[in-house]
């Protein structure tokens, strides 16, 4: 679990950072990571994961600004479907517009509650990440590396390609492009539905609307596109046509 704070209140950081770190020893929970920030800017930078694993609580007024906390749930829910965002705020009144927002706020939890009802509700936050942390779902890339870890639904990828940086690549998917360290030979060790088709590339074959044999390329949604190397072509087009029961017409570029 990774947690992100955004509060420039010095006094209610060090009530978040010590409950937190109290509830996650009480819990037996392992925080992989837990920062703090009183700008958001500097939030936004920290960020090189997407997942449900990544927890953001944040205060909604800062710096005098009193909804710089949902300017910046509106950029994290822009980047990662998966995140867990709450407000914790004593703004309560702007409840009502977190909601109309359609950032999916997971919870919006008073500042001004009992001592009590303010940890429980906290309590509550943790245990549920959690629990999203656990499930196996079939319908996830869930990758957990040695310094990355994310979750994205497998339905939104594309490709993955390496990446001029050395040990990382690059995952292409419907909201963007993510660099993370990874190889593709680990890709393929924790998610067998990729397919390798070229040195360089591992595709979503679900998500291949075109294959261009004359040029050697794959085409997906959004005009993504990659390569696939010349002894791929044939056992490619057979995978695709075994899994989309002979529909190899539609695949194949006519020339």
């Amino acid at each position: 679990m990774k947690i992100f704070i955004l509060e420039d209140d010095y006094r209610q950081q060090g009530r978040m950072e010590t409950l937190l770190q109290r509830l996650s020893v009480q819990n037996n929970l392992p925080l992989a990571q837990l920062e703090i920030f009183s700008r958001a800017e500097r939030l936004l930078e920290a960020i090189e994961e997407r997942g449900s694993h990544q927890l953001f609580l944040l205060a909604m007024e800062i710096k005098g600004n009193p909804l710089r906390g949902l300017e910046l749930a509106k950029q994290i829910r822009q980047q990662d479907s998966q995140a867990i965002i709450v407000f914790v705020t004593s703004h309560s009144e702007l409840m009502s517009l977190t909601f109309r927002s359609q950032v999916s706020a997971l919870d919006f939890i008073d500042k001004g509650l009992e001592p009590d009802d303010f940890e429980k509700r906290i309590e509550a936050v943790l245990l549920y990440v959690q629990r999203q942390e656990q499930k196996t779902v079939g319908d996830v890339f869930f990758f957990q590396g040695k310094y990355s870890q994310l979750q994205i639904p497998f339905e939104e990828i594309y490709y993955l390609e390496t990446s001029p940086k050395p040990h990382r690549i690059l995952l292409h998917y419907s909201s963007g492009i993510l660099e993370f360290f990874a190889s593709l030979e680990e890709v393929l060790e924790q998610d067998s539905r990729f397919y390798q088709c070229h040195r360089s590339y591992i595709i979503n074959l679900k998500n291949v609307i075109r294959v261009d044999r004359r040029n050697r390329m794959v085409y997906f949604q959004d005009q993504k596109s990659c390569l696939i190397s010349r002894r791929k072509i044939t056992e490619l087009l057979v995978t695709l046509r075994r899994m989309r029961e002979g529909s190899t017409k539609n695949l194949e570029h006519s020339d």
